[in-house]
């Protein structure tokens, strides 16, 4: 019985018209009454909130009452196309669900003189309304695809607005109707500011189940009346009525009878949605993640107004440290600021009483400030430490136990002092963003270079010949440029990519090289680079992260002594046996230190996913004494250098 009723939910996916978990929220009848007025509406949200399962379930009742649907799904078109391509691909798609695949294709193909888009509209209103006898309704489904078009596609949307402005010299076009469902704002449907924005549409708001409407998915979870109701209520109280949390929640608990106390489903909860290992692997919990870090709004600015939102939204229940330092206003809802619709897009936030709150309870966790602090850039979180540092000097001075506080905080001072220098900590909290170094002029590209010998010129930040560390260190004058072979591994050289450390952070070099990128597939990478400056060994100095095409992620640590060491030649260490392979030794006469020989080593790993095409490559510095840096990147295609020569 368990395994029937976990069925009887629907994880993901689009929910068939007659789906027995389908749950009909007031979006439901506005869309429905408003498609059958002839209105032109939008249901434009996150993903995941049943935006398709509604489109089906609407659809259907339209032919049930005599309306033509068309659907249209952008996603199934493709992108890489010409607009000729893209409006055609919308034709033959409208022609096949109104059984009129040959008509219009004649029709497209007579009428060549005019524009796609010309040619699109005019075959509806010339076409296909004259010779149906109800309305047509079309729905324009994943209209987000959009952005990823090789054109400007503000004039499809400005011919829906013109089909509805031209109903009062023209009432054909009032069996016309448009439904157009994204994850999107308005804003994004006309960009060009020359245009009439996009202002004929009524929104249909898709907000998140009730309890009163999510009641039929209590007799499926196995139980008495009484328990399922009870258990339900516990469920909402975890998701909040989001769609894809909901149904996924009820299924781990239908799936189990032995699940009868309301601590059960919190435990159940706290496993598929809370735990490392559901964070990493939850596809909502992924999405969201993605869609906040992964955004082309300014990351530390978006965390910010995030973090308000998280302390300003009080959820029962969870128990939240405040020590009154600060009154922080709540985050109104506002459609123009481009950061609120970052965060409404991303389904991390709900709007209640016009302001942002948390959407639920496994997104307050899930997200929590520990996660914001994780993922804000470092000059940020010194900037966060030294606000919270200063909080707790005020506070001692007003306090009555204030020789705990100044204990904890004498404490806290002495690991900052043990790890980091104190002018360097200085240096770092005094400038609230890193310094942009000027971009170094380096020699063009070889033109005989191979794709597999990656072109760092975007991300060059030193050259070759400037004494580039403290002015007394020498340079790399001598190292021979171009393309150049070491230990049997030919490399691209031009230039150096320097990573921050504790003794370059004044400097102004960053923490972290991101977007490198590489395209292609590979069994192994090459790094010729060192360090600036030793470490203990053994110590992680840096990490390369590996984005691929396919969306998959790894981690590359690099560690001192085992994979590179010093640049500046010592006697005393011994790289073969801590590890490191020396790939060059060359003298810096440019250098006043005593030894004037540098050193680079060649740093070979094996790609974790060598059938999986890699897109980019992150190089991050762990900000220790070390500061890395890079002069060359190849990729390697075989298991043998013989083999990679030969390709």
């Amino acid at each position: 019985m368990s395994a029937d009723n976990a069925s009887f939910y629907v994880i993901g996916g689009t929910l068939r018209a007659d789906a027995a978990c389908y749950v009909e929220r007031k979006a439901d009848r506005d869309l429905l009454e408003s498609l059958q007025a002839g209105d032109c509406c939008y249901v434009l949200t996150s993903r995941q909130m049943g935006k398709s399962s509604l489109m089906v379930r609407t659809a259907q009742k339209l032919r049930a009452q005599g309306s033509e649907v068309v659907v249209l799904d952008l996603t199934a078109i493709g992108q890489n196309l010409t607009p000729e391509q893209w409006y055609d691909g919308l034709n033959v798609r409208m022609g096949r669900q109104l059984r009129r695949e040959e008509e219009l294709e004649d029709y497209w193909i007579k009428n060549e003189r005019l524009s796609p888009v010309q040619r699109f509209f005019s075959a509806i209103r010339d076409l296909v309304l004259p010779k149906l006898t109800g309305s047509l309704v079309v729905f324009v489904d994943e209209i987000d695809i959009v952005r990823s078009l090789p054109f400007s596609i503000d004039e499809f949307f400005a011919a829906i607005r013109e089909c509805y402005t031209r109903r009062t010299v023209d009432p054909e076009f009032n069996r016309l109707a448009f439904c157009l469902m994204g994850v999107a704002t308005p804003g994004d449907l006309i960009k060009d500011v020359r245009m009439t924005p996009f202002n004929i549409a009524r929104r249909i708001e898709l907000r998140d189940f009730t309890e009163a409407e999510a009641q039929p998915l209590a007799n499926a979870l196995g139980r008495s009346s009484y328990l399922a109701k009870r258990m339900l209520r516990r469920i909402l109280y975890w998701t909040g009525g989001h769609p894809y949390l909901t149904q996924r929640l009820c299924q781990a608990v239908a799936s189990d009878t032995g699940l009868w106390r309301l601590k059960h489903v919190d435990q159940v909860c706290q496993e598929i949605f809370l735990s490392h290992r559901a964070r990493e692997r939850d596809d909502n919990l992924l999405f969201v993640r993605e869609r906040l870090l992964r955004s082309e709004a300014d990351r530390i600015k978006l965390l910010r107004l995030y973090r308000k939102v998280h302390l300003t939204t009080h959820i029962t229940g969870i128990f939240r440290l405040g020590l009154g330092l600060e009154k922080i206003a709540p985050v109104a809802d506002e459609e123009t600021n481009p950061l609120v619709s970052v965060l409404r897009l991303s389904g991390i936030t709900r709007e209640e009483k016009g302001f942002l709150k948390v959407r639920n309870r496994i997104y307050y966790q899930a997200f929590d400030r520990n996660w914001i602090l994780a993922n804000m850039p470092e000059v940020e979180i010194w900037r966060w430490v030294v606000y919270f540092l200063t909080g707790l000097k005020r506070l001692a001075s007003f306090l009555i136990w204030v020789a705990v506080i100044l204990t904890v905080f004498g404490y806290s001072i002495s690991i900052f002092t043990r790890t980091f220098r104190d002018k360097y900590f200085t240096a770092l909290v005094n400038q609230p963003m890193a310094v942009h170094r000027p971009h170094p002029i380096v020699s063009s590209r070889p033109g005989d270079a191979s794709a597999r010998l990656l072109d760092l010129t975007r991300f060059y930040n030193a050259s070759l010949r400037d004494n580039w560390h403290d002015g007394f260190a020498g340079s790399l004058a001598s190292l021979p440029v171009g393309l150049s072979e070491f230990k049997g591994i030919r490399f691209d050289v031009r230039a150096i990519v320097q990573l921050s450390g504790t003794e370059l952070i004044s400097r102004g070099y960053p923490p972290k090289i991101e977007g490198l990128p590489v395209r292609q597939k590979c069994a192994r990478l090459h790094f010729l680079g060192a360090t600036g400056w030793d470490e203990a060994m053994g110590r992680q100095v840096a990490n390369v992260v590996v984005h691929y095409a396919n969306g998959q992620k790894r981690f590359i640590p690099l560690l001192y002594g085992q994979d590179l060491l010093d640049w500046a030649h010592d006697a005393t260490d011994e790289p073969q046996k801590a590890g490191a392979q020396v790939a060059w030794v060359g003298d810096s006469r440019d250098s006043n230190m005593d030894n004037p020989l540098r050193r680079l080593f060649l740093i070979t790993k094996d790609n974790p996913l060598p059938d999986e095409e890699i897109a980019t490559l992150d190089l991050e510095s762990t900000m220790s004494r070390a500061a890395p840096f890079f002069v060359a990147i190849t990729v390697d295609p075989s298991n043998s250098p013989a083999e990679a020569e030969a390709q």
